[in-house]
Formats: structure tokens, sequence, C-alpha cells
């Protein structure tokens, strides 16, 4: 049997659903082609939510095709299983492909119609919301369970992402789930963003004193080399490096830590400001260092003087016991940024030695034109890389979410989402459908009329990202056969909150205020730059009753300005004018701008 294709084409293309099994999704000027391996049957899945903000779409047409060009008949056999939830084309020879064309045009789109009008499938309907699980859970069983949690001291997961998981909500609310009520939960590495043009972690308060640059694997002109953090910093001999603790740090201080550094000196490159501390320096490769601290009792500053001009790559507390979740989120970030940064970024894990990786890119990539089964290998070659090295860490894929970026349709999320899901299936890893868990393409809308997304409608509020935490969690705790009421009662939650979503009420979400941050955009040189909140104390029932104007007031944007950039250039990157930069920002020196500075539009 050949490869063959199939081409959809119509208004349905903008809201497919990403489960299209045993297809690689390629957009090619107004088509979407399926190429579906040898032997592989055409499977069209459809899960709840992905089609009721649009209701009745069809496919003006479905053309099958043996290539890119050439047309054939489509397979005898089309079935509907509705208890599944999918319809498929499976034929049993080249022979089956020339079958009765017309016909399964005709069933394929009513298939579609069906699914339009909430008809086909029985969990289309809200009120049988289920959470979902991880695909292929037994292969996730084998890395993580609760026994396996149990049977260790510290078991530490870290997960990478983009603004979704920088901002530690989301990860925050996995961590609090996951961790043992007895034991604490540490965030693992941090490092300090807030020092880069970009914010975070909470609860940490950094500064530098003396000289220093740094780089990120999103703008790296001079290729320096960036670990799993996605930033470096480089300081100067003679400066100082001091961080902060106070109560909002969501990790535990401890009285062991590591410093990682990066220098082609290989003398003593820090030194850390507390008398009597032990020091044990640790050479990784040529050029990477571990600096090992124990300290006589747990501290919340800790500075230390730069000996040697070196790369800093981040801080890490080391609890004696207990969960590590750690986030290593970029805003604007995307899977072939680390992918550049491979050999790095896998050095570092392998010293780091997580018991789970976990990957949730494709939001910034859905807002561009990708080739599904291109971003497929490159994943899926990392990915390979990554498990060949590290065989012993169990890896979880997850997709993207339902997003509209500033009212815009994401034109690569199902080619993004395909490609993302192809790869875990390829090498045989864990899967979680971050998209069909919020409800599905077109999802989103609901979770807005809920109040769960900013105004931006790319990025979840603070309720929404707990929600999402929770599905991340429930899943977690399901596909690794955790027992107790904990796992249980957040079914319940899950189940109430979804269904009120997918209903369309939203009534029992609102608890509190949603938190009001200022957004970033796909845009990679705009950052979140959280709101701090005021100090008032607040009756919970008045928070329920803020005026609605004030929740839906447009958050201001900020832009942090470049090595190059001139006030005119800034204005044609953020669609302003000199003009009004000049007046919001109050410039005295419109023609004088500091790398660095933040910039209101």
């Amino acid at each position: 049997m050949a490869d063959h294709y199939i081409s959809l084409r119509g208004p349905f293309v903008d809201f497919l659903p990403g489960g299209f099994h045993g297809y690689c999704l390629v957009q090619h000027r107004d088509d979407f082609y399926f190429h579906r391996p040898a032997g592989v049957p055409f499977v069209l899945e459809c899960q709840a939510g992905y089609f009721d903000h649009h209701a009745g779409l069809g496919l003006h047409c479905v053309l099958p095709r043996k290539n890119k060009t050439d047309f054939v008949n489509p397979c005898a056999s089309f079935t509907i299983n509705s208890m599944v939830h999918r319809a498929s084309i499976r034929p049993a020879d080249d022979s089956a492909i020339q079958g009765p064309y017309r016909a399964a045009l005709y069933l394929l789109s009513v298939l579609i119609a069906c699914i339009g009008s909430g008809k086909l499938f029985a969990q289309s309907d809200p009120s049988g919301y289920e959470p979902i699980t991880i695909e292929r859970s037994e292969v996730l069983r084998s890395f993580f369970s609760e026994d396996l949690l149990l049977s260790k001291s510290c078991y530490k997961i870290i997960h990478f992402g983009d603004s979704h998981i920088q901002g530690d909500i989301i990860t925050g609310e996995i961590r609090k789930n996951l961790k043992r009520e007895t034991h604490p939960a540490g965030t693992g590495l941090i490092f300090p963003l807030s020092l880069c043009g970009s914010f975070g972690p909470a609860g940490v308060k950094s500064s530098i004193s003396g000289n220093y640059t740094w780089s990120t694997y999103l703008k790296n002109p001079e290729n320096r080399p960036i670990g799993v953090c996605g930033y470096e910093i480089s300081l100067q001999a003679g400066a100082s490096m001091r961080f902060g603790f106070n109560e909002s740090f969501k990790g535990s201080l401890a009285k062991q830590f590591d410093v990682w550094i990066y220098s082609a000196d290989d003398s003593e490159h820090l030194e850390l400001a507390v008398p009597g501390a032990g020091l044990n320096r640790e050479k990784i490769d040529n050029n990477l260092y571990l600096y090992h601290f124990s300290i006589d009792s747990v501290r919340s500053v800790l500075e230390f003087s730069i000996k040697r001009n070196c790369s800093f790559w981040g801080l890490e507390f080391l609890p004696e016991h207990g969960l590590i979740y750690q986030q290593n989120g970029l805003v604007g970030a995307q899977f072939h940024h680390l992918i550049k940064s491979k050999e790095d970024i896998i050095g570092q894990l392998s010293r780091l030695n997580p018991d789970m990786i976990v990957f949730s890119y494709g939001t910034n990539e859905a807002y561009s034109n990708v080739d599904s089964l291109a971003y497929q290998k490159k994943v899926a070659s990392f990915l390979g890389d990554l498990a060949e090295k590290m065989p012993q860490t169990g890896i979880l894929v997850t997709n993207a979410p339902d997003t509209r970026s500033s009212g815009r349709i994401p034109a690569g999320q199902m080619a993004v989402n395909a490609g993302l899901a192809n790869a875990a299936h390829q090498l045989n890893l864990p899967f979680f459908d971050w998209n069909r868990a919020m409800g599905g393409w077109g999802s989103l809308y609901k979770w807005e009329k809920s109040n769960l997304f900013l105004s931006d409608l790319l990025h979840f509020n603070k309720t929404g990202a707990f929600l999402v935490g929770d599905l991340f969690s429930y899943a977690f705790l399901e596909s690794g056969n955790f027992t107790g009421e904990k796992r249980e009662n957040l079914k319940t939650s899950i189940k109430t909150r979804m269904n009120d979503i997918l209903k369309g009420s939203g009534k029992a979400l609102i608890t509190k205020e949603p938190e009001v941050k200022k957004q970033d955009s796909v845009a990679q040189a705009t950052v979140i730059i959280p709101e701090k909140k005021a100090k008032e104390k607040t009756a919970p029932s008045a928070q329920l009753k803020v005026p609605k104007k004030k929740q839906e007031k447009p958050p201001v944007r900020i832009y942090v300005v470049k090595n190059g950039d001139n006030l005119g250039a800034v204005a044609r990157k953020v669609k302003s004018t000199i003009a009004k930069l000049v007046k919001l920002n109050q410039l005295k020196s419109p023609d004088k701008l500091s790398i660095g500075q933040k910039l209101r539009y």
C-alpha cells in the first residue's frame, strides 16, 4: 500500500481538531494535507467542545490525493464509532482506495455537520465532561507513580515551556497538588529573570552591583552557551550578586545549595559572603562548574562576590526530601529555541538528573505557518537524543492550549499540535492533550465567557491558570495510579468547573477578583510585568462586585529596549508613534535610549 494524502478545503479548516491520527498535517496555500504513511488508517477524531462555538460548519469538499497534486478516490470503507468518538476510513489494500468517491464525500460532510451541531457524540453534552488522562499512561507509570514517589526521598520534575509556564501559576498548582502533605515542595533551579528584562521568580529579589550582560536562547547574537533556564548572565570580576527571599517564594530554602557557573577560566569564580560556609567545586565538563555550598543555618539572603569573569546559569536549593517541581518557562519560547541549545541543555539536564521532564510548547509556533511533518521531525529528533542520553528519565509531551492572541486565529495550531502528538507517538512517549482538556478547538470563547483569560486572549488569568494546573494534576494522579481523597476531590472539582464553562454559565468560577496583569504578546520583545497587588483588605463578597469596566481595562504594555533600537524603530515595532511614546513615557531626550530601558506603549 502506497502513501497518500487527503486535503480538506473550506471554512471548516479553520476549526479542525488536532486529533488526526496516522496523518501528519501540512498546510499548503488554502489546503490542509493529511499525509498517511502506508498501512496507517485515516482516523478523524473529534472530542467534546471542538465545534460548540462554530456549530453547523461543514466541508466545501474533501479531496483524497495520492500526493499533493494527483487526486484518487477515497477508501471504500467508512465507519462512525460514536463510542470512541471517531470516524475512520480503513483501506484493506490499494484497491480499496478506488471506492465510491461521492458516497465518501457525502458521509464526511454529514459527519462534520453532525459534529458541528453537537448531535454525533455524547461527550458534546457538557454535562458529561470527564477529565482526560495521559495517553500511553502505562509508559508514564514506569517512571511516575504513587509507589515511586513514596520510595524516593526526593522526586524531581522539570517542566519546560513558554509564558504559560514561566508565570509558575500553572506549575505552582501542580506542585501543590502532587506534593505529599508532610513533605516540602521545592522549585529546583531558579534564575533571576527580573534582571534580564523579564519577570520572576516570585518571592525573589535579585540585584547585581558591577558590570554584567545577559543572553537568552530567544536572542543570542554572540552564541553564548545557555543551559536549561534559557538565560545566562555574564558577570565581570569585581561584581557582586545578591538574592533575597521573602514569604512569596514558592520553594523551600535549605542549608545546602548549588550554583551553576560556565567559564573558560579554571580558577575559582565566586565566593559566598557567609563566614565558615563549606564549598566543594565540581567540574562537569570543560567549561561547566557546579559549586556546592553548605551553611550552618537557613538564610533568607545570599550574596556572592565574583572573582573571575563567568556566566551564571542558576541557583538550586537542595532539600533533604520532598517533591521538586522546577519550571523553565520563557516568554516567547518555541521548541526550536530549545533545540538550538541542545548540547548545553542536555548536558546540564544529565547532571540535574530529573525523574521526569515535561515539554509544553506550541502556543507561539501556532501563530505562524508550520509544516507539521518538518516540525514533528525536529521535535522527535531532539526528544530521541534526550531519551538516548537519559534513559532513566521519563519524558512527557503536551500540546498547545486553545488561544486567540489579540483576536487572531492561530493558523498553525492544528499543524503544531499534530506534530507534537505524532512525535510523542513515534517515540512511544506519554502525551497530554492540553487543548482537548480545555474542551477542544473553540473552547477559548467559553473560558473567556467564564472570566478565565486575560484580555489578550493569549494568557490565562490567575483563576484560569489554577484550573489548568488542576487539569494537569488530575491527569498525573489518575494516570500514575494515585489513590486517596486528593485525586477524587480534584476530579469532582474539575467536573463542576468544566461543566460550568462548557455550558456557558461560568457562575461558579468567579470566586475572587481575577489577577490583573500587564500582558505580553507573541512578539518576543514584549514581556509580562505582574501588577503589584493593592494592600487594601476586601471582603470576599465584595470582590464579586468588582465593576466590569475595571476588569476589562486594557493592561499597559511594556517594550524592553534592545541593542540597536531607536525610538522610531520601537514605534514601528509596537505599532505606535514617536509622539505617543514620548508623551506616555515623559521622555526628555527621545534620541537617547539605553539597553534594558522599559517603554510603555
